[in-house]
């Protein structure tokens, strides 16, 4: 089944993955209501089309999983650092053409809206910063992940882990900073006349290094955390990331 065009566009207009992040994510809900906005003629919609068509047949699609601490190690005892570093490297190395045809198509696209579409599209950008810094505000950083909730902690635990939580709070927002940067930098590049090839690639190498570096201390945190915790909650902890992991990858229908 065939997805709808809005659909389509709405993936390809949102903010690209990292090079050295997760998997490009697929369409999403959030950028339904801006796509509605710009009031696509049918010309720019069969524009579109073709793009993606074409996109599609350059496209190298792959389907890399982010690595699990598990793979490296389950505590600080044993992370293997330095598997990780090179783990995190190859994967970025992988992932990056895949990343570019998304950020080749964005520019594409970008280039088939009017003035005003534009405009629109700008203002969705505030709009959606707006609620996503709102929302940051009511998160608190020294909270406990969710899974944690079904492993039964002791009192002791619970406040070591709390305590872990709150000093990786700081490290934590110099990621999102280092984000942020990077994807305001890649929307400005996708969005000008400058794009090209060199010029995305020389952005997202530029970010590497940092990017994997941030991964690497927030892997030692995890560790860290799964140190508090005894053999069976880290394996219960372990399974349930394996079941969202599989959950995640599995083959939708179109």
């Amino acid at each position: 089944m065939k997805k709808p065009i809005i659909a389509i566009i709405a993936g390809v207009l949102a903010v690209s993955g990292v090079a050295t992040a997760g998997p490009i994510k697929g369409p999403g809900s959030g950028m339904m209501d801006v796509l509605r906005e710009l009031d696509l003629t049918r010309e720019q919609k069969q524009d579109i089309r073709n793009l993606m068509q074409e996109h599609r047949e350059d496209a190298i699609l792959s389907d890399i999983p982010a690595p699990e601490i598990s793979q490296f190690g389950t505590d600080t005892a044993n992370l293997d650092e330095a598997e990780l570093k090179e783990t995190l490297t190859a994967r970025a190395a992988a992932l990056k053409a895949e990343h570019f045809e998304r950020a080749a198509l964005r520019h594409d696209i970008y280039q088939l809206l009017t003035t005003t579409q534009r405009n629109t599209l700008e203002q969705q950008d505030i709009s959606r910063q707006e609620r996503f810094a709102k929302r940051r505000g009511r998160t608190a950083d020294n909270r406990l992940p969710r899974s944690f909730s079904a492993l039964s902690l002791t009192d002791a635990q619970e406040t070591e882990l709390l305590s872990l939580q709150k000093s990786f709070s700081t490290e934590s927002e110099q990621k999102r900073a280092l984000l942020k940067t990077f994807i305001e930098k890649e929307k400005a590049l996708i969005r000008s006349d400058n794009f090209s090839e060199s010029a995305w690639h020389a952005l997202a190498e530029s970010y590497q290094q940092d990017f994997i570096n941030a991964m690497v201390a927030h892997a030692k945190h995890k560790a860290s955390m799964m140190a508090v915790l005894d053999e069976e909650q880290k394996q219960t902890l372990i399974a349930m990331r394996e079941e969202r992991q599989q959950h995640h990858h599995k083959p939708h229908r179109r």
